[in-house]
C-alpha cells in the first residue's frame, strides 16, 4: 500500500514505513495488559468511592506513586496490586481464561442495569417519603397556625362587633370624641 506525500509527490511504503518503528508485539501486548490492569484498578476506586488522594493517604504512599501505579505504564507487582486492592475494602484471586473468552466480570459490572435502577429507585423512594413526612409535619404545623389565627379573627371580630353594637347609636365624630374623654 502506498501514500502520496502532497508536498514531495513522491509515494511512500506504508509497510516499509511501520517497520522501521520497530513494533514488538509482545512488548504491545504487555503494554495493553498494563493499560487493562489500570483501567479495572480506576474503575475500582470509582466503585468504592475513594479517590486518587484518598487512596495516597490510606496507603502512606506519595500522591505521585499512586499516579504512576494506576498510569498503566508501570509494571506492578503482585504486592503493589494487593496493596491497592486491600485498601478499596476488595481482594482479587488470579483466573485464568482462553484467549478470546470473554473476561470475568467485576463486582461492579456483575448488577444489570435493571437491579442498578432498582436501587436508585429504592434510594429515591427513601428520600421521597422522608420528604413527604417532613412536608406533612409542616403541613399540619400550618394548619394549626391556621386554626389559630381564624379563632383569633373571629374573636376580635366578635369583640368588634359587640364594640359597634355598644356604640350603634353614635355617629363616628362621637366615638372619637367618647375616647378622647375616657
Amino acid at each position: 500500500m502506498t501514500y502520496a506525500n502532497e508536498t514531495t509527490h513522491r509515494r511512500i511504503d506504508l509497510a516499509e514505513l511501520f517497520a522501521d518503528l520497530d513494533i514488538n508485539p509482545h512488548e504491545d501486548w504487555l503494554h495493553h495488559k498494563r493499560e487493562d490492569a489500570a483501567i479495572v484498578l480506576t474503575s475500582m476506586l470509582w466503585d468504592a468511592g475513594i479517590s486518587r488522594a484518598d487512596l495516597a493517604k490510606k496507603l502512606s504512599w506519595k500522591p505521585s506513586r499512586v499516579t504512576r501505579a494506576l498510569s498503566g505504564k508501570e509494571n506492578l507487582t503482585i504486592n503493589t496490586l494487593a496493596e491497592i486492592i486491600n485498601a478499596t475494602g476488595f481482594d482479587f484471586d488470579l483466573r485464568l481464561r482462553h484467549r478470546g473468552e470473554l473476561r470475568a466480570m467485576q463486582p461492579w459490572e456483575d448488577a444489570t442495569i435493571a437491579d442498578r435502577k432498582l436501587a436508585l429507585a429504592g434510594k429515591i423512594l427513601d428520600e421521597s417519603k422522608s420528604i413527604y413526612i417532613e412536608a406533612n409535619n409542616r403541613l399540619q404545623e400550618v394548619q394549626a397556625m391556621k386554626a389559630t389565627t381564624e379563632a383569633i379573627n373571629r374573636m376580635q371580630f366578635r369583640k368588634n362587633k359587640n364594640y359597634a353594637k355598644a356604640y350603634s347609636g353614635f355617629n363616628a365624630s362621637q366615638i372619637g370624641q367618647e375616647k378622647q374623654a375616657a
